[in-house]
Parts: C-alpha cells; structure tokens; sequence
C-alpha cells in the first residue's frame, strides 16, 4: 500500500485596486484579503508585486501584514499603467497564495 501525504488547506487571496484610472501623480489603493478555507488569515506577511507596462515579469515593491479580518492594503503611485498581484510566499505549515492581476491605469496629466 502506498504512502497518503496530507497537506494543508489552500489559501485563498482576493485583490481590489480603487480607483482603476489616475493621472500622474495619483494614487490607488490596492486591498486584499487572505482567507483560509474561507475564515480570515491574520498575521500572514503578503507581498505586492508589480508589473509596470513594458516590464516582462511582476518584482516584489511592499510587504505588509495581515490584519484580523485577513486583509491587507496598500497604497500606489504609479508613474505609468502597471498590473499589481498579490502573493503569500510558502512558509512551514503555510501553503502560498497568489491572487488574480489588477490594473491600475495612468493617464497622462493636461494643463
């Protein structure tokens, strides 16, 4: 008979980016929330990935850690158009957490 290997719960992480258009210069608010099988994740260290138009892979630009209510949030002033990810990296006993892509678009300033 072979061997079972359990491992843990997958983690679930939600992202919003508000507002989804700025000018130069603005600022968006990225928010997510970490679950765990559906009940809030606290204390979990989430990084922000960011993916500026051009750029060819997402790097690491804030951490933070997760509130009670499993949430986290950031706020961006991107220069231009940039794609922004959630990611929960792998540690002992805490599987990892990717959530979707959300774009935060820069629109030029007029004066």
């Amino acid at each position: 008979s072979g061997t079972v290997r359990v491992l843990p719960r997958p983690n679930a992480l939600s992202i919003t980016a508000s507002p989804r258009t700025i000018s130069q210069g603005e600022s968006a608010t990225v928010v997510g929330v970490l679950t765990d099988n559906g009940t809030p994740y606290a204390g979990q260290l989430v990084q922000l990935r960011a993916k500026p138009l051009g750029a060819t892979a997402f790097t690491v630009v804030a951490a933070a850690t997760t509130a009670l209510d499993g949430s986290v949030s950031f706020t961006v002033t991107p220069a231009q158009t940039t794609r922004y990810r959630l990611f929960l990296p792998h540690v002992t006993g805490v599987p990892a957490a990717r959530s979707g892509v959300r774009k935060v678009v820069v629109t030029a300033t007029t004066s």
